[in-house]
């Protein structure tokens, strides 16, 4: 596995070559191609080669693929770009809703929001036979995973996010139990878990820790997943990454339910843009326009671009570079996916150029940015502090609460999103049209 410093210095010296944050040369890094006899942790499960990846449950699950023995269509290690177009690619999710006082918002830049219904179509394209355990009682949950860990066979566990030690969260207990997957890839002598989840090395959890942060999850219902490679099997990869590409394509429009059509991709970008400007109840001069309630609207927005849900700059970085990857196939559409592959990376800028307005609307505002930032390169740690981890947890509540930011600033703000936003409508239409 890669050494943590080693790591860190790589990332930091792309930092200083091209001036990215954090997160975004991070990202870069990891894109890069990995070795298949990098050295690997004494406790590991056999077979194991590849922990981490820029957006954690699917790193994670395409590390499962990887450690199953699947290569892509170049015969190497499938790549998480790859398995990002498998999985089914960007999408764009809208939703605001109120509590009381206090507004939240939630942007989901990838197909689908939920961890596992978003990774399931990866292993059916790839040909893995897929085995499911889901139970609501502790102990056969705690059966279950002995028999992984016993047989050391790689597994995927659906966690509380709130109660993964390392994440170091302050929630209350419905944010607590958000869906997390991760991967479970080793154990130690102590019997403490390996955990693969976004760190270039695995994390190590506790078994009561982890036996916690699954039953967190209770609509999970201790859901945890294991693939094995069929003999023999062959990827028809010409089809899989047509049938790829055209379901990604079709579900970036496609609502989960009725009720979300209207914030639910082209159509949810059209309405934010508007929303944003907007003067009405709905309005983001409503809802976040000032104080506290505009931090909230700018920091949500912030790490929903960079930190949650998808790769950063809304996932469409990572997404050009699968369409790049297919595109160097001898695919009939290979030309016209390249041609997407470009419009999604400037749509990708156009992203990171939002994130970078809202680190620069309020002091107080780009304080939490870099905490955000902060977390995330903590968590290339093979040992994050919790405590540190809990502190800038702490440190950016109180940084929403007391936020001071005017209302013209923010109206300000609100008003150069929205011109970044109505690019990106006129990018993603086109990308997406040269998909169908």
């Amino acid at each position: 596995m890669t050494k943590n410093r080693d790591f860190k210095q790589r990332v930091r010296a792309r930092m200083a070559k091209t001036g990215e944050r954090y997160s975004t040369a991070r990202a870069h890094v990891l894109a890069a191609p990995t070795t298949k006899d990098a050295p690997r942790s004494a406790h590991l499960f056999d077979g194991v080669r590849h922990v981490g990846g820029q957006q954690g449950d699917l790193a994670a699950a395409r590390n499962l693929c990887v450690n199953s023995g699947v290569n892509g269509p170049d015969g190497w290690e499938l790549s998480e770009a790859m398995a990002f177009g498998l999985a089914g690619g960007v999408g764009f999710l809208y939703g605001v809703f109120e509590y009381g006082d206090t507004p939240t918002l939630t942007i989901v830049n990838r197909n689908k929001s939920m961890p596992d219904e978003f990774c399931a179509p990866l292993f059916d394209r790839v040909g893995l036979d897929v085995t499911v355990h889901e139970t609501g009682g502790v102990k056969t949950a705690a059966k279950h995973l002995d028999e992984v860990v016993a047989s050391e066979t790689p597994a995927l566990c659906t966690t509380g996010s709130g109660l993964l030690p390392y994440l170091g969260l302050v929630c209350e207990a419905e944010e607590a139990a958000a869906p997390h997957l991760v991967g479970v890839v080793g154990v130690d002598e102590d019997d403490n878990l390996l955990i693969d989840d976004r760190s270039p090395v695995p994390l190590i959890v506790s078994r009561g820790d982890f036996d916690a942060a699954r039953a967190a999850n209770r609509k999970a219902r201790h859901r945890m997943v294991t693939v094995a490679r069929p003999q023999g099997h062959k990827i028809d990869w010409d089809t899989v990454i047509a049938e790829a590409v055209a379901a990604s394509a079709a579900g970036f429009n496609t609502p989960p339910v009725p009720q979300f059509k209207a914030n639910i991709g082209l159509a949810g970008l059209a309405k934010w843009q508007d929303l944003l400007t907007s003067r009405t109840k709905k309005g983001w001069g409503t809802i976040f326009g000032h104080e506290c309630r505009a931090a909230i609207g700018f920091t949500r927005l912030y790490d929903c671009i960079h930190h949650a849900y998808t790769a950063p700059s809304g996932g469409r970085p990572l997404y050009a570079d699968f369409l790049e990857e297919v595109a160097s196939t001898d695919h009939a559409n290979r030309a016209r996916w390249g041609a997407s592959a470009e419009l999604w990376r400037t749509s990708g800028q156009r992203w990171s150029d939002i994130a970078a307005r809202v680190a620069g609307v309020h002091p107080d505002i780009a304080r939490y940015c870099e905490l955000s930032d902060l977390r995330t390169a903590d968590l290339d740690s093979s040992a994050p502090d919790p405590s540190i981890m809990r502190d800038a947890a702490v440190e950016k509540g109180k940084l929403i609460a007391g936020c001071d930011v005017s209302a013209d600033d923010a109206a300000e703000a609100h008003a150069d999103i929205a011109l970044l936003v109505t690019d990106i409508v006129q990018l993603e239409t086109e990308a997406l049209e040269l998909l169908a």
